[in-house]
């Protein structure tokens, strides 16, 4: 009955913490999700805020694959603000832990990654390099989004056919219903027109882009398509619109890359490194501990060893003595039976040799009678 009430508290137990690990995954998830969203509006600090609450969960469960999901965002953070030393230090540490732990979708998400900050850097050679080993991975298992974001950066680098091959991502990002991909795969479309010198297309192409972006709340759309649409403006001769558009590109341009926002991040990545840098001292305490820990209790098994092998040499002892002793009794009744059974024996032979002597000494002999009858003969 015991056993029996164990087992059921143990399946209780087992499922609340299945139960707690699940609700921790959503409010982790949401809390991406909420970073994603405040860094699409431009709020970076709000932002990066939220990544670093979902990335303690993640990290908490030891949930790999989420982690590194969630500093590639955190690093996309750094790409915004210029600062691509740190961002691709987060993402090669990222891609080292998913091939660790054979993730290649993420693998896939943190090649494109690199090769966006190395774009962004103005390293074309590299971008391109880990663009192509992107689409290699993406390719193989599919991953069309990633795909696709990958193929814009190699449009953007090698010129040659770019629209045909931003018309392929935008299709692909249709397909996928990928909001943020068709803004993109619009706005770059629009610029390639604008760099081909066909004004008309490159207006229509973003206008569409900025559209969107503004139904996004994309703070980084508007300003780039703000951008684009100010200079077209400006080739068709047209400058109040011009100027309506370069005002628009400075209040998102301000709005991500003010000085506030930066020291608001930059104190923001002071605590995540003050964090991650306690967690892993606490996690070393943690598993020192539980080192001293296994070792005591190792110590205390090997006494308990040690006192049952006593005791059970001590019992082995005490058995053979006693049995020894029973043995050695029962050796003394045996020998003692066998001496009044020699005594008897002795008695009743020496009774019998006795009996035997009285008997002859009363009967005459044969030599004495055979000796009488040859007297009577002869007479």
């Amino acid at each position: 009955m015991r056993k029996l009430i164990i087992s059921v508290l143990l399946v209780i137990v087992t499922g609340l913490k299945a139960q707690n690990r699940d609700s921790l995954k959503i409010i982790a998830s949401n809390y991406d999700k909420k970073g994603g969203e405040l860094a699409m509006k431009g709020d970076l600090a709000g932002s990066l805020e939220n990544l670093n609450r979902a990335l303690k969960i993640h990290k908490r469960l030891n949930d790999k694959g989420n982690a590194c999901s969630t500093l590639n965002g955190i690093a996309q953070l750094f790409i915004e603000q210029g600062d691509f030393s740190k961002a691709l230090d987060y993402f090669n540490e990222n891609l080292e832990t998913q091939r660790s732990i054979g993730d290649k979708k993420g693998i896939g998400e943190s090649l494109f990654l690199i090769s966006k900050a190395y774009m962004r850097a103005k390293d074309l050679p590299r971008s391109l390099h880990y663009a192509k080993e992107a689409i290699k991975i993406q390719r193989e298992i599919g991953d069309k989004e990633y795909e696709a974001h990958t193929l814009n950066i190699v449009a953007i680098i090698n010129n040659k056919d770019a629209i045909e091959n931003y018309t392929k991502c935008l299709e692909i990002f249709t397909q996928l219903d990928n909001k943020v991909g068709i803004t993109q795969s619009l706005r770059n479309i629009g610029y390639a027109y604008y760099e081909q010198k066909k004004y008309q297309k490159a207006l229509e192409y973003s206008l569409q882009s900025l559209n969107l972006s503004k139904e996004q709340c994309n703070a980084w759309g508007i300003k780039t398509a703000a951008k684009t649409l100010k200079e077209i403006y400006q080739k068709q001769n047209k400058p109040a619109q011009a100027l309506e558009m370069y005002e628009l590109y400075t209040k998102m341009r301000d709005s991500i890359n003010n000085d506030q926002t930066r020291k608001a991040v930059i104190q923001k990545q002071y605590q995540i490194e003050y964090e991650k840098k306690a967690l892993t001292d606490s996690l070393k305490a943690n598993e020192e501990k539980q080192i001293n820990t296994l070792k005591i209790e190792a110590q205390s098994i090997q006494i308990r060893q040690g006192r049952t092998q006593k005791i059970a040499l001590f019992g082995g002892l005490g058995l053979v003595i006693i049995f020894a002793g029973i043995m050695f009794n029962r050796f003394k009744v045996i020998q003692k039976q066998k001496a009044i059974i020699e005594h008897s024996r002795n008695e009743t032979l020496a009774s019998i040799r006795y009996a035997k002597r009285i008997q002859t000494s009363l009967i005459t002999s044969e030599v004495y009678i055979e000796k009488a009858l040859n007297r009577l003969q002869n007479n």
